[in-house]
């Protein structure tokens, strides 16, 4: 992430002027110009930084890095740790860490922190490096394909059940993996391209379909471990299911009709959801369970809408 930090001399305007057909101009203050040495034909450095331009004589360094004594820590914090500094833009993390450690953070870059990787082994830990270069054409497929993994997922999950394909539930988990990379790797892209407030609703939604893709996973567990659940569960999760895809479509292409539709089907499927627990009241616990996970799944598409309906318009 680039941390935009203000020096001000004295408030000034500038003219914007036509220079040739298309060209917009603007003259560069004289101070800043003599304290800069800048001369005719230098090249400067340009960065938007949300509604505003940051030009620099020099090549503006993006790179972050952070030094990060880990020793003492245990597994469930690294993995945040890690996942922290790599949705925040570090570029190149000096870390303390035993042997164990260093395992730790290999796995962790391996199941989620897209575009990482350890450079280095040092005599008391390791040097992990962003290697990749993040292009704005990039951002765009990685997002639509979120969506795509997250609609996978669901309906590979009611496949999963109706032909009690219990050997299948590794397969579930590496989607579900390859969606915690994806939304990561966006909070990362958004937060070092410092953009302006459409990303915040990006974040949101990807962040909403990261907790989606848990749900599934969740329900998939059970059924795993547990067995079978009820005809009218797997019917209503195949709604869920249309209703994600559904709100994937709304996305590209928004229709204020089509958004109050999706708002009454969720109002519905939690009413049936409701109606499976009475209807089946020697249900087992692990039935219980899954059916709040699908209230869950409702609740986080119905909480996209909002998000949805603020970037398009």
């Amino acid at each position: 992430m680039y941390v935009c930090i203000y020096i001000f001399f004295d408030k000034m305007k500038r003219k914007v002027t036509l220079h040739g057909p298309t060209s917009l101009t603007i003259s560069l203050p004289a101070e800043w110009v003599k304290i800069n040495n800048i001369l005719k034909g230098d090249e400067l450095e340009i960065k938007m930084c949300g509604d505003s331009l940051i030009i620099s004589p020099n090549k503006i360094d993006y790179a972050k890095s952070i030094d990060l004594d880990i020793s003492s820590l245990k597994e469930n914090i690294i993995n945040m740790l890690l996942a922290g500094m790599h949705k925040n833009g570090y570029s190149t993390l000096n870390i303390t860490c035993n042997s164990q450690q260093l395992k730790i953070i290999q796995k962790r870059i391996n199941s989620l922190l897209m575009g990482y990787e350890i450079v280095e082994v040092t005599d008391n830990g390791c040097i992990v490096k962003s290697i990749s270069k993040i292009e704005d054409t990039d951002f765009n497929k990685l997002f639509k394909r979120v969506f795509l993994v997250t609609i996978v997922l669901g309906k590979s999950l009611v496949k999963y059940i109706e032909n009690d394909q219990v050997n299948s539930y590794e397969d579930l988990l590496t989607m579900e993996e390859t969606n915690n990379k994806l939304t990561n790797y966006i909070h990362r892209i958004i937060n070092l391209k410092n953009s302006n407030k459409d990303f915040s609703y990006i974040y949101v939604i990807s962040w909403l379909q990261e907790k989606i893709a848990d749900d599934y996973k969740r329900i998939a567990f059970i059924i795993s471990n547990k067995g079978k659940l009820s005809k009218g569960f797997i019917d209503c999760l195949k709604e869920v299911n249309k209703l994600e895809e559904d709100y994937f479509n709304l996305f590209y292409k928004f229709d204020f009709n089509e958004l109050d539709i999706l708002i009454n089907r969720t109002k519905e499927l939690k009413i049936n959801v409701g109606e499976i627990l009475k209807e089946n009241k020697e249900n087992s616990i692990d039935e219980y369970e899954a059916c709040s996970l699908l209230l869950s799944l409702i609740n986080n598409i119905y909480n996209s809408f909002g998000s949805a309906m603020a970037y398009n318009n």
